[in-house]
């Protein structure tokens, strides 16, 4: 099974980035459920390391990145 790691940052968007994650989700359960689909939160808050550790954790095969200006930065290290 396919796994796909989706890193949103919540307040994205007019705070709509965990709205637009979920609804991703969703949207790859019903088209295509062989895929395996985990939401992560990030902003500056939330430290680099511990999203790596996630991705890792699941054997993530697929980074899909959801959000603004700081989401990009664990994803480029």
């Amino acid at each position: 099974m396919e796994k796909l790691l989706v890193f949103y940052n919540k307040s994205s968007g007019k705070d709509e980035g965990e709205k637009l994650a979920r609804w991703f989700q969703d949207y790859v359960k019903e088209k295509q459920p062989e895929l395996y689909v985990e939401l992560a939160e990030t902003g500056p808050s939330i430290d680099d390391a511990e999203l790596v550790k996630k991705a890792e954790a699941i054997e993530a095969d697929t980074l899909v990145i959801i959000g603004g200006d700081e989401i990009g930065r664990a994803s480029c290290r």
